[in-house]
């Protein structure tokens, strides 16, 4: 039976490796392409995590390009190295939210509430603001920020 149970596994293993290789066909590396672009969590998503759990909501690495966060209160929520290219964060309150590495080109943070975020090492190219750094945030590293 152990002899068995070794051979499954190494079968597993050399399948898996083989699935590793470049695509070849143009309709398969489409349709990673596809996949890549796809956002992780909805608008409507988001706020049943929030009522159900409340703002202080684990989203790193999260894929939420272009999703419309406006109005939302994610105090305290972890956006470490999340995507939010060109997604609608003007009027949320993003108050002591972990935003490191995040993603944030072209962004609307217009009255989006910044207090105590840590934006170490953001990417904040071509975002859309309107408040100056007086909030007490972390900008070390951070790129593109223009204060206007």
């Amino acid at each position: 039976m152990k002899n068995f149970f070794f051979i499954s596994i190494t079968s597993l293993l050399n399948i898996s490796c083989s699935n590793n290789s470049q695509p070849e066909t143009k309709e398969e590396t489409k349709e990673e392409t596809k996949e890549e672009t796809t956002v992780d969590l909805t608008r409507t998503e988001i706020i049943k995590m929030i009522v159900a759990h409340g703002s202080n909501l684990n989203l790193r690495g999260t894929n939420l390009m272009g999703v419309d966060l406006s109005g939302l209160d994610l105090k305290k929520a972890i956006l470490a190295s999340a995507n939010l290219r060109g997604a609608n964060l003007s009027g949320t309150n993003l108050q002591n939210a972990d935003l490191r590495y995040a993603n944030l080109t072209e962004v609307n943070l217009t009255e989006a509430n910044l207090t105590k975020a840590d934006l170490t090492g953001a990417n904040l190219t071509k975002a859309k603001q309107n408040w100056e750094y007086d909030f007490g945030a972390n900008l070390d590293g951070v790129t593109g920020y223009d204060p206007q």
